[in-house]
């Protein structure tokens, strides 16, 4: 409860106080969109495949500044709900006492992992072309939610075993919080008298945000996702 508070207080103090104090006047930027995630997980004693799934909604909002009077340089930031995780394949095979395969399956894992995202972003508008623009920075990411869905059988079966798939929640497996770096491409245009844009972008984690504790697996799991966004921007002056 303390974290998820502190959290909060973060948001506020990213999202409100932080533009403010860069500068008097910008745009608030409302986005709504969808994402491809991928929870890459790593393990020397399973053979896998991750891949990515989705897709999972995000939507939130962001302040957009401009540095020093720059038109075409600003910084944005803000708060955006997302999930992240994915689906891993586990390849399993079942073998007697003389190692002859007396079955084997691939068992699906599927992570569902919802964060609360403070993104900060330096935007670049190359040229003369101020509806097209570029995007770099980092985010820091609480989470909020963990549920996986995985095959529950009695793997000891001589016989191929009927599968059972049952969701729990996975919270006490992960670490509260992720950090990432982003890199985006987006599009600004009319949309009456406000301005809409459309962004693509690509997030990469860079912590392993999995801490169950087994020394045998050593399992490492990091956070990818590739979010396709849309919104409206909104003049503010402070």
């Amino acid at each position: 409860m303390i974290c998820r508070t502190l959290a909060l207080v973060l948001v506020f103090l990213f999202s409100v106080l932080v533009p403010s104090a860069l500068a008097l006047e910008g745009r608030i930027a409302g986005h709504v969109g969808a994402s491809l995630t991928r929870a890459q997980y790593e393990s020397d004693c399973y053979d896998t495949e991750s891949q990515f799934g989705g897709p999972c909604i995000l939507f939130g909002f962001t302040s957009v500044a401009p540095i020093g009077g720059r038109s075409d340089l600003e910084v944005e930031l803000g708060v955006l709900f997302n999930e992240r995780g994915g689906e891993t394949d586990f390849n399993v095979v079942r073998t007697d006492d003389g190692g002859d395969v007396l079955w084997q399956r691939t068992d699906t894992y599927d992570w569902r992992l919802v964060y609360l995202t403070l993104p900060l972003a330096l935007r670049f508008s190359p040229g003369n072309n101020d509806r097209f623009y570029l995007k770099a920075g980092a985010e820091l990411s609480f989470l909020l939610s963990a549920k996986l869905n995985r095959p529950v059988y009695d793997y000891d079966s001589e016989e191929e075993p009927e599968v059972e798939h049952v969701e729990r929640d996975d919270w006490s497996n992960f670490n509260f919080y992720d950090y990432a770096v982003l890199g985006a491409a987006g599009y600004t245009f009319p949309v009456g008298e406000l301005d809409g844009f459309v962004e693509l972008s690509y997030v990469a984690g860079l912590r392993d945000v999995f801490n169950e504790e087994d020394p045998v697996t050593d399992a490492k799991i990091k956070n990818t996702s590739i979010n396709l966004s849309v919104g409206v921007l909104f003049d503010y002056d402070f």
